[in-house]
C-alpha cells in the first residue's frame, strides 16, 4: 500500500500515483506490482481494438470486452498458453483499467469522490479477487481531492475515448527506456491528443479528441502546461493575447505543444507575484479579455431561448467582480431592473412623482430615476479616480426583459450618450464626452444633474458603467428593439449549455451511464428533443429548450428513473412546446401527434 497517507489535493494525489504507479508499476489496491506490456496489451486487445456499440452500458460492455461469455472470448497473445498465465493477466489488466479510471475521475472539481469510489468499483468487481479490495481509508480516494477543471458533457461522455487514450499512453512508458521523460511518452508522434477505439474485426475505427491529454499535460509539468483541459479554450486564449508574444523573443526554454508554449510565455507577461492562480486564466478580468460572451463591449444584450440562464450568468458575474473591488459594499456597485409594459422614461431617467401628501394636496417633485442615480454615483466615482490617479470603480446596470418594455420612450434622448465614444471620462484631466439637456433639464436642481459646469447643469453617461440587457428572442415585444439602439449594443447568443447540466448532475452523484443517456451529444435525450424541435419542426435554435429546464430532472440513487422523465416533460417541458406548437400547429390533433412524439423521444420511448 502506498505511504502517501497525507494526500489533500489532485497534486499530492497524483505525484503520490505518478511513484507508485507510474515509476514502480505498482498498485495503489494492494502490493501487486500490475503495469507491463502483459497486461497493457490486453487492454489494447480487448478494448481499444475491441469496440462495441449499441445502447448497454459502459461497464456492461467492458464484462463483454475483458470477461466475454459463451460466445465470445477475451484475446490473449498466442504466446500466453496456459490458464494461469491467462487469469493473472486478465486480473492485472483489470486493476490497471481501475487506476485508468482512478485517474480519469481525478480531473474534474466538479465531482464528488463517491461517484470516483463507484466507478472504481464496478471495474473491481470484474474479477473475484479484486472484488474483496476496499477501498475504506485508501488515501487516493481522500474527499478533499477535487480535479484542476469543472468538465463538461464531453468529458464525461467521452470515457472510452479517454480510457482509450490514457491506456496507449501506458503502452508507450511500459516500452520506453527508464530514462524517457514521461511527457515524450504523453505527445508521442502525435501532439494533439487523439484518441482511436476500433472495432473487433478491424472494419471501423472512430478517432475523437481526449481532454485527459491536456490533464496529463499539466499533472506531469504544472510548471509548464496550465490546468485547462479544453483545447478551444487554449485556442481563444492564445488568440487573444498573441499579440503579447510576437516580438519573437522566447520567454523560456520552448516545448511542445507549441500551443501550451504560448500560453505558458502568455502567463508570464501577465501574471505578478500577487497573482500565481493555478486557474489563472479562468479568473474574470482575464476570461473577459479571450471569452467574447463574456462582457464584450460596455453596452451587450444577450439574448436566447428561455431557460438559458441568461440573467443568472450575467448577475452571478457581476456580483463576483463588484465584491472583488469593495467586498464591503458590492450592492452599491449593480442594479438588477425587470423591464416591462409600464416601465418608462420616469423610472429609468428622471420624472415628476408624488412624494407625499400635505394639507393643501398632494407634494409633486422632480425625482431621479434608478439608471440616473447609478449615473451619479459613477461620475463622482470617476472623478474620485481622477484625483488619486487610481482606476475608477465600474458599475453595472442589468435590464432584464428589457424588449418587454416600449424601449424608446424609456431611454429617450439617452440614446446618444450610451456610445461607448460618446462616455463620459477624463483625459489629461480634461473632462470628454457626451453631456446633453434632457426633457426635464429646466426643472433640475444641482442633484438631478451628473455634471455641472460653469453653473450649467448635464446629463451623461460616465465610462465606468455596463448597460447589459436580457431578452428571450422568441417574445414577439423583440420588435421594440429599433435599429438606432440595436446598433449600439453588442448582441451575444446564449443556447443551451449541457455542460451546465452536467455539473449540477455530477453534484448529485449521478451515474456516468445515467449521464450519458440523459446527455450524449448523440443520443442523448435532451440532445434529441432539442434537435426535434430545431430540425423536425423546424423552428430554429431561438426555440430549443434552455439549460435550466433539463436540471429539473430528479435524481434517485444516482439515475433517472422513467417516472423522473415523464414528470420532467408533463410539469415543465410539455407546458412550454405547447406553446411553440400552437403557432405552426393550430389542428389540435396534429399538435397532440407532434406532442406526443417529443414526449416519447425524452420518455425513451422512441
Amino acid at each position: 500500500m502506498s505511504n502517501c497517507a497525507t494526500i489533500t489535493d489532485y497534486k499530492t494525489a497524483f505525484e503520490c500515483f505518478r511513484e507508485r504507479f507510474l515509476n514502480n508499476k505498482k498498485s495503489i489496491f494492494s502490493d501487486s506490482e500490475i503495469l507491463n506490456q502483459e497486461s497493457i496489451q490486453f487492454l489494447i486487445d480487448n478494448f481499444v481494438n475491441k469496440g462495441l456499440g449499441g445502447d448497454n452500458s459502459f461497464i456492461d460492455k467492458i464484462k463483454m470486452q475483458l470477461i466475454g461469455d459463451n460466445n465470445s472470448k477475451p484475446k490473449f497473445d498466442e504466446s500466453i498458453t496456459t490458464e494461469e498465465d491467462k487469469e493473472t493477466i486478465q486480473k492485472n489488466a483489470i486493476e490497471v483499467l481501475a487506476h485508468i479510471v482512478w485517474l480519469w475521475r481525478l480531473v474534474p472539481s466538479n465531482a464528488k469522490i463517491s461517484s470516483t469510489i463507484a466507478s472504481v468499483q464496478e471495474i473491481l468487481k470484474l474479477n473475484s479477487e479484486l472484488e474483496k479490495i476496499t477501498l475504506d481509508n485508501n488515501p487516493y480516494f481522500n474527499d478533499k481531492i477535487k480535479g484542476i477543471a469543472s468538465t463538461g458533457t464531453y468529458y464525461n461522455t467521452n470515457k472510452p475515448f479517454e480510457i482509450a487514450f490514457v491506456i496507449r499512453f501506458l503502452e508507450k512508458l511500459v516500452k520506453a527506456d527508464p530514462k524517457t521523460n514521461y511527457i515524450e511518452c504523453l505527445l508521442g508522434d502525435d501532439s494533439t491528443g487523439q484518441a482511436t477505439i476500433t472495432t473487433e474485426n478491424s472494419e471501423d475505427s472512430h478517432t475523437k479528441s481526449a481532454s485527459i491529454f491536456h490533464a496529463l499535460l499539466h499533472f506531469l509539468e504544472p510548471k509548464n502546461y496550465e490546468a485547462i483541459v479544453s483545447m478551444k479554450h487554449k485556442e481563444s486564449i492564445v488568440s487573444a493575447f498573441e499579440n503579447l508574444i510576437e516580438d519573437g523573443k522566447e520567454c523560456d526554454t520552448k516545448f511542445e505543444p507549441e500551443i501550451d508554449y504560448k500560453l505558458h510565455c502568455i502567463r508570464k507577461k501577465l501574471e505578478n507575484d500577487k497573482n500565481k492562480n493555478t486557474h489563472f486564466f479562468y479568473q474574470d478580468y482575464i476570461l473577459e479579455q479571450w471569452n467574447p460572451t463574456v462582457l464584450p463591449a460596455k453596452n451587450v444584450i444577450y439574448y436566447g431561448a428561455p431557460g438559458t440562464g441568461k440573467t443568472y450568468e450575467i448577475l452571478e458575474l457581476v456580483k463576483r467582480k463588484a465584491q472583488a473591488q469593495d467586498g464591503t459594499c458590492p450592492t452599491k456597485y449593480y442594479k438588477v431592473v425587470q423591464f416591462h409594459p409600464s416601465y418608462n422614461y420616469e423610472d429609468f431617467i428622471d420624472g415628476i412623482k408624488p412624494v407625499k401628501a400635505t394639507t393643501n394636496g398632494i407634494q409633486l417633485e422632480l425625482v431621479n430615476g434608478i439608471f440616473k442615480e447609478m449615473c451619479i454615483e459613477a461620475y463622482k466615482e470617476l472623478e474620485k479616480a481622477k484625483n488619486n490617479n487610481t482606476s475608477p470603480k465600474q458599475f453595472y446596470f442589468i435590464a432584464d426583459e428589457i424588449n418587454r418594455a416600449e424601449l424608446s420612450r424609456v431611454f429617450g434622448e439617452l440614446l446618444l450618450c450610451l456610445e461607448e465614444d460618446k462616455r463620459l471620462r477624463f483625459e489629461d484631466s480634461k473632462l470628454k464626452g457626451e453631456l446633453i439637456k434632457t426633457q426635464n433639464s429646466p426643472l433640475w436642481e444641482d442633484e438631478h444633474a451628473i455634471v455641472k459646469i460653469e453653473d450649467e447643469l448635464y446629463f451623461g453617461i460616465p465610462q465606468n458603467i455596463y448597460f447589459l440587457g436580457t431578452m428571450n428572442d422568441i417574445d414577439r415585444s423583440i420588435d421594440s428593439f429599433d435599429l438606432a439602439l440595436r446598433r449600439r449594443f453588442k448582441w451575444v447568443h446564449k443556447g443551451c449549455n449541457y455542460d451546465v447540466v452536467t455539473e449540477h448532475l455530477l453534484a448529485k452523484d449521478i451515474q456516468e451511464d445515467a449521464l450519458v443517456e440523459y446527455l450524449d451529444e448523440k443520443k442523448g435525450r435532451c440532445v434529441l428533443l432539442n434537435q426535434y424541435i430545431n430540425e423536425t419542426l423546424n423552428l430554429g435554435s431561438s426555440y430549443e429548450l434552455g439549460h435550466t429546464y433539463f436540471m429539473k430532472i430528479k435524481v434517485h440513487g444516482s439515475k433517472i428513473s422513467k417516472s423522473a422523465y415523464e414528470n420532467l416533460f408533463d410539469f415543465e417541458i410539455g407546458p412550454l412546446v405547447t406553446e411553440y406548437l400552437r403557432a405552426e400547429y393550430p389542428s389540435g390533433k396534429e399538435l397532440e401527434t407532434k406532442l406526443k412524439e417529443m414526449r416519447d423521444i425524452f420518455t425513451g420511448k422512441k
